[in-house]
């Protein structure tokens, strides 16, 4: 661009009708590069960020797993309560061991 500013200026003054034409000044524009690079970085964080969810979740999986493989080999197992425990709480702990009996 700078080697054809003269005929550009020239161009300008055959279309305007100035005393004088001002000198064209040229900026290369870099924000689509920088756009780009940002695209790229979010883009790696999303990946980065869907491959730690994966691990999470699968690392959750095999703990659910142990768990169950525990419950599954465990001679007994303690249910406990909090104190001066509500309705809610002898329900749950009643629906719970009754699960647990159903699974031996």
């Amino acid at each position: 661009m700078e080697s054809a500013k003269g005929f550009i200026r020239a161009e300008i003054g055959k279309e305007i009708d100035l005393r004088y034409i001002p000198e064209p000044i040229f900026h290369l524009d870099e924000s689509i590069e920088q756009g780009i690079y940002m695209s790229k970085l979010i883009q790696k964080v999303k990946e980065d960020d869907e491959k730690e969810e994966n691990r999470m979740d699968k690392s959750l999986e095999n703990l659910m797993d142990r768990a169950i493989e525990i419950i599954y080999e465990a001679e007994s197992i303690y249910i406990g309560s909090h104190v001066q425990p509500d309705g809610d709480n002898i329900g749950s702990l009643l629906a719970l061991g009754m699960a647990l009996k159903k699974t031996r």
